[in-house]
């Protein structure tokens, strides 16, 4: 929603009060309408900018302006599209912010044609959370409040839109991953509580279609530390990635919500480090030794020790891994950018290397 100008401290009009007296003529009687309609037309004006208005608070933390409710939100733009987010020329962002006020627009993958959607504030920037497109439904995390610490007074929303004054907000929480599913129809989120294996599925209205936790997860044996949504697989069939207490991945689950059923693969034989990228379709999983590191320090000694980093590529189905490349100290970031394809670092120069997979 567009952020509105107007102060918060807006005074409201002296309004004299109209005394008809016996004697009134029917001029007064028509200035006693005029008045009176006069009263009412600022009365709707002042209810409706008290309703729309932003309100800035001293510290510059922003109070959403919710945009028009309506019972169904309807798609409007159908397409390959993907969300970009830009900095509003009125309200400049801090590249290191880690919320804005943006505009939204949806990007056509094919053709690179951008449509402006809106502007809304609060939007977290510089977060694993981004924005989603889905089936004509545009997605935003957000969070308001005041999260500078020590205060504790800030919540993350998720807001769904369809068009410029067409969105509503549908979670509030403090801390929440999200991954919604094809059709738009299923939303999974992990809450940022103490509980990896507590997952819930909504629709686009914020209801709650499915509960899970770890009574749907009793094949695993491992301790679960962590939990990261991965994948739909299709509109039913959803991907998640369990860690230990190593912070190394464990197991990956796919989980049916349709049949409320999960099927758990062991991972804690591979020695996954910081990279791994999933392929659903396939059932393989790309991923390197390269370690988890925290900070320059241990960055630094890792440079200097000379290791070898393998990518290797793992068949969920025949349980086999297969070696694809070899490195000294250097990371291979794999991605698929296909259902076949899978690109990562040249190990001897600055280049990417693309490679099909059967």
């Amino acid at each position: 929603m567009e952020p509105n100008p107007q102060d918060n401290n807006q005074t409201s009009p002296v309004i004299s009060q109209v005394v008809n007296s016996p004697k009134t003529s029917k001029y007064n009687k028509k200035l006693w309408l005029v008045t009176g309609f006069i009263i009412l037309l600022a009365g709707i004006g002042g209810y409706y900018l008290l309703q729309n208005k932003t309100v800035v608070s001293n510290n510059n933390y922003v109070k959403s302006a919710s945009p028009t409710l309506v019972p169904e939100l309807k798609p409007k733009y159908i397409g390959n599209y993907e969300v970009i987010l830009k900095d509003n020329p009125k309200t400049p962002c801090d590249r290191y912010a880690h919320r804005c006020t943006n505009d939204v627009y949806l990007k056509d993958k094919s053709t690179g044609n951008e449509i402006y959607i809106l502007t809304t504030d609060n939007l977290l920037r510089n977060d694993s959370r981004v924005p989603e497109y889905r089936n004509g439904y545009i997605f935003l995390p957000k969070r308001v409040g005041n999260d500078n610490y020590p205060s504790n007074d800030w919540t993350d929303e998720l807001w769904v839109y369809t068009d410029k004054n067409q969105g509503k907000k549908i979670l509030s929480n403090k801390g929440f991953t999200y991954l919604v599913n094809p059709s738009a129809s299923k939303i999974a989120i992990k809450y940022g509580d103490s509980n990896p294996l507590k997952i819930n599925v909504i629709d686009k209205n914020g209801n709650i279609l499915k509960q899970y936790n770890q009574d749907n997860f009793k094949d695993i044996k491992q301790f679960v530390a962590s939990l990261d949504l991965v994948e739909w697989e299709n509109d039913n069939i959803l991907w998640l990635l369990l860690g230990g207490g190593s912070l190394n991945y464990q197991n990956i689950s796919s989980l049916d919500t349709s049949l409320d059923k999960a099927t758990t693969y062991d991972l804690s034989k591979l020695n996954i480090g910081a990279e791994l990228e999933f392929n659903a379709k396939l059932k393989k999983i790309a991923y390197s030794t390269f370690p988890v590191m925290f900070d320059s320090t241990t960055a630094d000694e890792f440079i200097k020790s000379g290791q070898k980093v393998y990518l290797y590529l793992y068949d969920l189905n025949t349980k086999s891994s297969k070696l694809i490349s070899t490195s000294v100290v250097k990371a291979f970031k794999p991605q698929w950018i296909s259902d076949t394809i899978i690109e990562y670092n040249d190990p001897n120069s600055d280049k990417r290397i693309t490679l099909q997979i059967n």
